[in-house]
């Protein structure tokens, strides 16, 4: 369940950095510090590109999972990445981004992660990362 939670946080703090229109403003003040040539435009791709940017909300979220009180960030997070993955599934065909297919490639991979898990793999690993 923890894997599921953080991977949710993850998606969500990426698409919040580079798709919501609440970090628009800081996304095109990027933008134009490219423009004016105050710095290099990797910083312009890397405030857009969700992938690029999720490496990074990915140690933001590890290092929140060690801080008992900031747990309950990450529980809204991934609430509300699986709202929006719920709602893009149950929209209208022409304004889906996520079809039940790639659902079903992700559920496959939480039970993957979960039977891992199991077996001792993934929490082996977790941990190590876990406790740095």
């Amino acid at each position: 369940m923890t894997f599921l939670i953080d991977a949710l946080a993850t998606a969500r703090l990426a698409r919040l950095l580079t798709r919501d229109s609440l970090t628009r403003p800081t996304r095109d003040a990027i933008s134009r510090a490219v423009d004016d040539g105050k710095v290099g435009s990797w910083a312009e791709e890397l405030s857009r590109c969700q992938w690029c940017v999720s490496i990074w909300a990915a140690v933001a979220v590890l290092l929140v999972r060690r801080a008992p009180r900031a747990r309950a960030v990450l529980t809204v997070l991934a609430c509300s990445e699986f709202a929006g993955l719920r709602s893009e599934v149950h929209s209208e065909p022409h304004g889906a981004t996520f079809d039940r297919d790639e659902l079903g490639l992700l559920i496959d991979a939480v039970k993957t992660a979960r039977w891992d898990a199991q077996r001792g793999g993934y929490a082996r690993l977790y941990g190590k990362l876990s406790r740095g």
